[in-house]
Parts: C-alpha cells; structure tokens; sequence
C-alpha cells in the first residue's frame, strides 16, 4: 500500500500577481511552487501555511479560503504520494526576506507568465483546473 504525505501551500494573489518559490530540495526541486510545507505535531493545515510562508519568504499571511487540494505521485519516492491542500492567503505583514535553506527564489508573477514559467507539474494542472473552476473546493488526482 502506498504511503501518503500531505503538506499545505499558499495561493497568494496581489492584484494579478501570484507569489512563487523556486524550491532547493525535493519535492519538486528546481521547480516553481506555492510556499508551504508538511505540518507539524498537532498544527492545523492552515496553520502550516501561516508558519510555513513566513519561515520561507518572511510574509504574515492571513488564510481566507480553502480552494482545494491537488494528489501526486512522490517525484522522488515511487512508493509515495503526496497530497497538497492549497489555501488563498493575504498578506498582511512582513517583508520579503527568502530561507536560503529552502528556497532558491521568490517572486511575484504575473498571472499571464505563471503557465511559461516552469511549474512543478501539480501545480500547473491545479491553477489550469483553478482557473476554469467556478465551484470550490476543488480535487486534482494525477
């Protein structure tokens, strides 16, 4: 039987721009995601994203809605895979400051660059499905 990792992401906006991150490790590494990360002992999944965006970018967020998760298979464990719940956050305090630990980079894209700009594969066919999505949330098996 396969093992699971859930971990939770944020899906932030500011005006038609969505903040990214150029991952260093696996999963995913040297692809462009959502901040987030696994949750700890007895954290909610919203509160994993809150912890998460400012331990990787120095933002505080606020979560504002659950939009939906997105399940993989691990790609670099074919044993595993991975679910990831995705939150819409805002921001609400902090400064821009990367974890050289985890992340390569961080930017601000915009949302008509987001599809050319190298996503992990999950994430391109959740936000192609969140764009055409009217109903939340939404479920994306691969």
């Amino acid at each position: 039987m396969e093992s699971q990792t859930v971990c939770s992401c944020a899906y932030i906006e500011n005006g038609d721009q969505l903040l990214l991150v150029l991952r260093k490790s696996p999963p995913y590494a040297k692809s462009w995601v959502g901040p987030g990360g696994r949750p700890k002992k007895g954290e909610t999944y919203p509160e994993t994203v809150i912890r998460e965006v400012k331990e990787e970018i120095g933002f505080d967020v606020q979560v504002r809605k659950y939009l939906g998760n997105v399940s993989f298979p691990s790609d670099h464990d074919s044993s595993k895979r991975c679910r990831v719940e995705v939150y819409n956050c805002k921001v609400i305090g902090g400064e821009m400051k990367i974890s050289e630990n985890e992340i390569a980079d961080a930017r601000w894209v915009s949302k008509d660059e987001i599809l050319s700009l190298g996503l992990a594969k999950p994430v391109e066919v959740f936000y192609k499905e969140l764009l055409n999505s009217e109903q939340f949330p939404i479920s994306v098996l691969l």
